[in-house]
């Protein structure tokens, strides 16, 4: 790459002095030396265009190792360790797994940790607490292999492998927004009802020191299948996803 950059900025020198010496008419410039100096042109805008393109098409994916099990519509979250906790989802119709997965990036390979209490998928997944030595990871709601979705809630301890209940959900939801506050407390809003045929605008709270949640007020337009961002001033902002009937397009802010 360094050298294509010298290269390229002597081409560019070179082109600079022949425009130069063809402006002050010193001695006009043959045909051989017009046709060079238009060759060496088109030959420098190549070599820009090259050292822009290159980089990007140097970006590429490379496999690593294969999850232990198939699964979809699953939580995934990053541990303090740099690990990756990968739990719940589906493996096919029917078939909801409890299961969770543990990947090692320095390794490229996946190890099997705890299964959750409950199998489910469409659940929400947020980091409760992180530090070098442990992580905490809340596991909220999500829709089991009945197809009722749950109000349960359960936190997995990384440093042990093991995920202990916690309180409930004021009621079922699957397919929500989730986001922690500035607070480190948990925030969801809006998804879909215990039996799948209401969509939600209700909101609620995980309060950590006590293990229990609240109520909070709703959102203006019943969601599901939406993003929650927590925003730089500590506010949430709730864009888009599906209602009973239609994607929406509607956006809202959340001031705790």
């Amino acid at each position: 790459m360094t050298l294509d950059i010298l290269l390229c900025h002597d081409l560019y020198f070179l082109t600079m002095v022949e425009g130069e010496n063809e402006d002050k008419d010193a001695h006009p410039a043959s045909k051989a030396e017009k046709e060079l100096l238009i060759f060496f042109k088109h030959f420098l805008r190549t070599c820009v265009l090259g050292l822009i393109l290159v980089p990007l098409i140097a970006s590429s994916w490379s496999p690593t190792g294969s999850m232990r099990s198939a699964r979809y519509d699953f939580g995934a979250t990053l541990l303090s360790n740099g690990k990756v906790l990968a739990a719940g989802g589906s493996s096919g119709p029917g078939n909801v797994l409890s299961s969770a997965e543990i990947y090692n990036p320095s390794t490229g390979s996946w190890t099997s940790t705890g299964s959750m209490h409950d199998g489910v998928h469409s659940a929400g997944f947020a980091v409760l607490s992180s530090s070098s030595s442990e992580t905490k990871v809340l596991r909220a709601g999500g829709t089991d292999v009945y197809g009722v979705n749950l109000s349960t809630a359960e936190i997995f301890t990384a440093s042990t492998g093991t995920w202990a209940r916690t309180g409930s959900l004021n009621g079922g939801r699957a397919g929500f927004g989730i986001v922690k506050l500035t607070t480190a407390n948990i925030f969801v809003a809006g998804g879909v009802a215990s039996h799948g045929n209401v969509v939600l605008s209700t909101a609620e709270e995980y309060i950590v020191s006590s293990g229990t949640w609240q109520s909070r007020p709703s959102m203006r337009d019943a969601r599901s299948r939406f993003r929650l961002v927590r925003l730089s001033n500590g506010d949430v902002l709730a864009a888009g996803g599906i209602n009973l009937y239609s994607p929406l397009s509607t956006a809202e802010v959340y001031i705790p």
